[in-house]
């Protein structure tokens, strides 16, 4: 929850009951939250603080900061299916940031689009973890956008499409179809 001149705060919340677990200060404008499996963890991607807050599952108290570079703004992120990693969205840079959830600090920065002036916002990582899809708005909100293909093995992008005027979010099927 961000709100001006007030504290930005993750809230836990109990699925079956809807119970309040416990809320936490975090950095300004969160926007993207994920809890790699096996971590006990959960990540917050705090755009306007231009970091990552580490949060403990079993007491809600801030484990680290991570950094990811000035004006980066992350974005939208998800956790690589066995827990490793974190892949996020730099949305002020044409980039994908990854965290490495072992010593939890950002381990690469891999491009995603060809075009430097793009902005990436989301990211998937399919079931079997071996490819993350990435979109990226174009220069302005008025240029088109791209959803790009990237290889988790080399970072390398292995394609990158047209699909429009700023494209947000993006899922893959289970099938990978």
């Amino acid at each position: 929850f961000e709100s001006p001149g007030h504290q930005d705060t993750l809230a836990a919340f109990d699925a079956a009951t809807g119970d309040v677990l416990g809320v936490v200060d975090i950095g300004r404008r969160p926007i993207g939250v994920t809890a790699p499996h096996g971590t006990g963890k959960v990540y917050t991607a705090d755009e306007r603080s231009n970091q990552l807050s580490v949060l403990s599952k079993a007491d809600f108290s801030i484990v680290k900061h991570i950094s990811t570079g000035a004006a980066s703004f992350p974005h939208h992120m998800m956790a690589s299916p066995n827990g490793k990693l974190v892949y996020f969205g730099r949305y002020n840079t044409n980039t994908v940031g990854v965290v490495d959830t072992s010593v939890d600090e950002m381990v690469a920065t891999w491009k995603a689009s060809d075009n430097a002036r793009a902005k990436t916002h989301a990211v998937w990582i399919t079931n079997d973890g071996k490819d993350l899809y990435a979109t990226n708005e174009g220069e302005t909100p008025l240029s088109d956008g791209t959803l790009s293909k990237i290889d988790v093995t080399t970072g390398d992008i292995v394609w990158e499409s047209g699909i429009g005027k700023r494209p947000s979010e993006v899922l893959v099927t289970p099938n990978g179809k």
